[in-house]
């Protein structure tokens, strides 16, 4: 539903600080441009120029290039992550990398397969559906809404609460708004992550 791989660049390049979408739409890369040569202690050294850190690679199509080894190293200094990637949106072709086999927790991002398996299991009046919130809605740790028993809220509150705060306990309830339990519907967001091509993705529950 989501387009997986423009978020991810969309938000790499907000990291970067560069723009990507022309690029994107003519099929073009952006690539480091060369260093300039300063000399630092009596030594030759390269450095970026800070004014064209950037370039886009004009009149090479993405589907003329051929595939090239990229090391874990390899990429803009100002990426601290332990990991991440940039991949071509039409191509679906890695430009860049870093440790991109360690496994590292997804924490509340593990919401966002919540909320999808949600739309595929949701009550039949959808987002206007009322949840009375329950004992079992509660979360031991992490941020939550802190709701109290009985108060009752529509799947969109739900839904809302638990992608745009991140709250735990709200992403549980609407979990439990398909009448699933908890087991289940890790199992489905479990089975979700696979058709996605998320074969080294395992969720063990519905909050991160």
């Amino acid at each position: 539903m989501f387009n997986y791989f423009l978020v991810s660049i969309t938000i790499v390049s907000y990291v970067l600080g560069i723009s990507l979408p022309e690029a994107i739409e003519e099929d073009v890369y952006p690539v480091s441009t060369l260093l300039t040569e300063t000399v630092v202690n009596g030594k030759a050294v390269s450095l970026p120029d800070p004014q064209k850190e950037w370039q886009v690679m004009k009149n090479i199509r993405a589907d003329a290039l051929a595939p090239w080894a990229v090391e874990n190293d390899a990429g803009p200094d100002t990426v601290h992550a332990r990991g991440a990637l940039v991949m071509d949106v039409s191509t679906k072709r890695v430009l860049w990398q870093k440790n991109p086999d360690i496994v590292l927790p997804v924490a509340s991002i593990t919401k966002l397969m919540t909320a999808l398996v949600w739309l595929d299991q949701a009550p039949p009046d959808g987002l206007e559906h009322v949840h009375t919130f329950a004992r079992e809605d509660n979360t031991p740790d992490g941020k939550e809404l802190n709701l109290p028993e009985g108060e009752k809220l529509r799947a969109f509150d739900l839904l809302r609460s638990s992608i745009v705060g991140s709250d735990n306990d709200t992403a549980l309830a609407l979990a439990h708004t398909t009448g699933h339990s908890n087991q289940v519907f890790v199992g489905l967001m479990n089975e979700k992550s696979r058709s996605l091509g998320m074969k080294q993705t395992t969720f063990v529950d519905q909050t991160g």
